[in-house]
């Protein structure tokens, strides 16, 4: 289901809508951490967690909840101008996004954020913090 969840967030990141976060995000989009090499801005996304609940009584019939923490950087000198605006094209393509798992697989629900903290500048780098929930029927 990780991999599977991953998988759709990274799709959509690179599907012709996401044109303009990619401009933006020119360092890419990574799971659970970026390679030392990353240039900024860049961004990583995190699985936090999930819990499953049962409908019907069924183990084929069930709703997933996962939690996924998106961390936004950028060390251009602008008073965090940058990570911000990254942060609002983010929240425009992902926010009640539809996002597609292999057929068959899952149906997904939801992709609704939780909340965006901004955690500030530390050592040159601005970062911004977005928390979304992802719901998918099994």
């Amino acid at each position: 289901m990780i991999r599977e969840l991953s998988t759709s967030i990274i799709d959509k990141f690179n599907d012709p809508d996401g044109l303009i976060l990619r401009t933006a995000l020119t360092g890419g989009l990574w799971f659970m951490e970026a390679p030392e090499s990353t240039s900024y801005p860049y961004g990583v996304y995190t699985w936090d967690g999930s819990n499953v609940e049962e409908i019907c009584g069924g183990q084929d019939q069930r709703i997933e909840t996962a939690s996924i923490s998106v961390s936004l950087f950028s060390k251009n000198d602008d008073g965090g101008a940058e990570v911000f605006d990254i942060s609002e094209k983010f929240m425009k393509l992902f926010d009640w996004c539809t996002l597609v798992f292999p057929a068959g697989k899952y149906e997904h629900i939801a992709f609704s954020r939780q909340s965006i903290i901004q955690r500030g500048k530390s050592d040159g780098v601005w970062v911004i913090d977005i928390n979304y929930e992802a719901q998918y029927e099994h």
